[in-house]
């Protein structure tokens, strides 16, 4: 009851469902001082379990938040569809063993798979190979729970997959095979989208095709039900720094971009990407926000009237007056840098509740405990 008391005067949680998406260092400062705020939910990359500590101190911190870890998979080359889906699964699983060394499962609320497409190109636009990724996620799926993890299958990079009826009368949504794969799962799962936008817009409709289009994949794949995480956000490739945003530029996106997240309760959180690489994603880097993102997350404004999907008028992807037209293609990172690199968790059963989760890690609370009182703000190694 003692460790219970403790790591509640810790703090709760953050109302917005931004958080952090850490790569390369779990003891980023900028990521530190975010983490701090206890934000629900937090996404760390992991090459070769380094990041254990820095999600046992996190657990403590801010019991119930949600902890998403994705491991860094350099594949040698992507799989095929000519490839068995089961035997490309198995290899992919073992491929990510290193990066989950030391890493409890009852730590990690969701675990993800593949980064956006490196697995199989092509198959948000392909409906063969949408198939055959079905069954590699559902295979893959089932090694993640075998070994105690909830999946979050998808990694849906930005503007992606074919919508319903795109690539033909009556096609369908190319996330479909996927969604039907894990629907018929006995087990929890859940999804995940990466928000990104081209020129920071917050024209709702417009953003339906594009920062939002998790709508539209959860309404034509009937996964209303299901958690998403949005586990990828940013400006989009050359990044905010290199196109010279402001701070309170990105800040009115990123407020927005909550308002909508916390509109849908399916949304488990927000991973901004990203905090940590200074130099494969040096343009991403939010340092420069710390501050902005601190003060935010202490006291998000209140999301307002929801926009009114009703009104929108179907898109024209021809009409230049549009604010940000669909592309055809993932409109991420780019320029061959991989986004979400660290992430993986879920949230379901005894890791999301405060008591289970302090059992677990009870032998970090009373180290955290001293360095809280001798003033310590960081994360220690």
């Amino acid at each position: 009851m003692n460790a219970l008391i403790l790591a509640m005067a810790l703090g709760g949680l953050s109302a917005s469902k931004l958080g952090p998406h850490v790569m390369s260092n779990p003891a980023d400062r900028s990521a530190v001082a975010v983490l701090n705020e206890c934000p629900r939910l937090a996404k760390w990359v992991s090459r070769a379990g380094e990041v254990t500590f820095a999600i046992g101190e996190f657990r403590v911190r801010c019991p119930g938040a949600a902890v998403v870890v994705r491991v860094d998979v350099q594949l040698p080359a992507p799989y095929k569809t000519s490839d068995p889906a089961a035997d490309s699964a198995d290899d992919y699983w073992q491929r990510m063993q290193s990066g989950l060394a030391g890493l409890d499962a009852r730590w990690v609320d969701w675990l993800e798979g593949p980064n956006e497409d490196e697995a199989l190109p092509g198959w948000t636009q392909d409906p063969v190979k949408a198939a055959w990724y079905a069954e590699f996620w559902s295979r893959l799926a089932d090694r993640m729970k075998q070994s105690g993890f909830t999946p979050l299958v998808g990694s849906i990079p930005a503007g992606e997959p074919a919508l319903r009826n795109a690539l033909e009368p009556d096609s369908k949504n190319l996330f479909s095979p996927v969604a039907e794969a894990m629907k018929a799962k006995a087990y929890r799962w859940g999804w995940s989208y990466h928000a990104y936008s081209r020129n920071l817009g917050r024209n709702f409709c417009n953003e339906l095709d594009n920062t939002l289009r998790y709508r539209k994949i959860r309404d034509e794949c009937g996964l209303d039900r299901i958690p998403i995480v949005l586990s990828e956000a940013a400006m989009a490739a050359p990044g905010w720094l290199a196109s010279g945003t402001s701070n309170e530029a990105y800040m009115q996106w990123l407020r927005w971009l909550d308002a909508r997240a916390r509109e849908d309760s399916e949304v488990v959180g927000i991973g901004l990407f990203q905090f940590g690489d200074k130099s494969t994603a040096n343009d991403f880097d939010l340092a420069n926000l710390e501050d902005e993102l601190v003060a935010h997350l202490r006291s998000p404004p209140e999301p307002g009237e929801p926009p009114d999907p009703n009104a929108c008028e179907p898109t024209d992807p021809t009409d230049p007056t549009d604010e940000d037209p669909p592309s055809g293609g993932s409109i991420g990172a780019g320029d061959g840098m991989q986004p979400g690199v660290w992430d993986e968790g879920s949230g379901c059963g005894c890791s999301t509740s405060t008591a289970c989760s302090l059992l677990l890690l009870t032998p970090l609370l009373l180290p955290l405990a001293r360095r809280r009182r001798s003033g310590l703000n960081s994360i220690q190694r």
